[in-house]
This record gives structure tokens, C-alpha cells and sequence, in this order.
């Protein structure tokens, strides 16, 4: 994190470490959280819409979400989430098409 590299030009090893244990705790409530938002959306949300408008709008929300895993992963599990991000917005707009 841009703290955690900060403090340590510092010369704060203390501080980053500090910085780096809580950046992973944020990290992993962030995940937590959109992991639950997006299993509601495919077990109920998507799956219940009533028309193509609402599923279009749950289908982005999804793809939202998958984004935001994207902005704080690396690697493949950066790599997963943005594409799952790029299907779930072509998802959207195929259901957008259509309607």
C-alpha cells in the first residue's frame, strides 16, 4: 500500500508493518462483503428479476462488484475478478439488447 511504502521510506518499519497488517484486514472484510452481495445477487436478485430493466440493473451491480475485488487483488485473483466483471457487464448488455 502506498502507506505501508511511505512509512517505510520513512524508515518506520514499525508503522508499516502496522499499515500492512491493516490494509489485510480491510482487504479480506472487503471480500467478505462482496462476496456475500454477490451470492445474494446470483442465488435471488438476477435470478428473480421481474423484467429485463431490473436484471440488466443487478447484472451491473454484479459486474460493480467483481470490479471492486479487481481494484484491491493481484495477480490471478485480480485477473478472475476482472474478467468476471467484463462477463457480467456483457451479460448486461446482451440483456439490454434483447429487451
Amino acid at each position: 500500500t502506498s502507506v505501508e511504502q511511505k512509512e517505510k521510506s520513512k524508515g518506520n518499519e514499525e508503522n508499516a508493518k502496522w499499515a500492512k497488517e491493516y490494509c489485510t484486514t480491510i482487504e479480506s472484510e472487503l471480500q467478505d462483503i462482496c462476496d456475500k452481495i454477490l451470492a445474494l445477487l446470483d442465488t435471488s436478485l438476477i435470478k428473480g428479476s421481474a423484467d429485463d430493466e431490473s436484471k440488466v440493473f443487478f447484472l451491473k451491480m454484479k459486474a460493480d462488484y467483481h470490479r471492486y475485488i479487481a481494484e484491491f487483488r493481484n495477480g490471478s485473483e485480480k485477473d478472475a475478478a476482472a474478467e468476471n466483471a467484463r462477463k457480467a457487464y456483457q451479460d448486461a448488455a446482451d440483456v439490454a439488447e434483447k429487451g
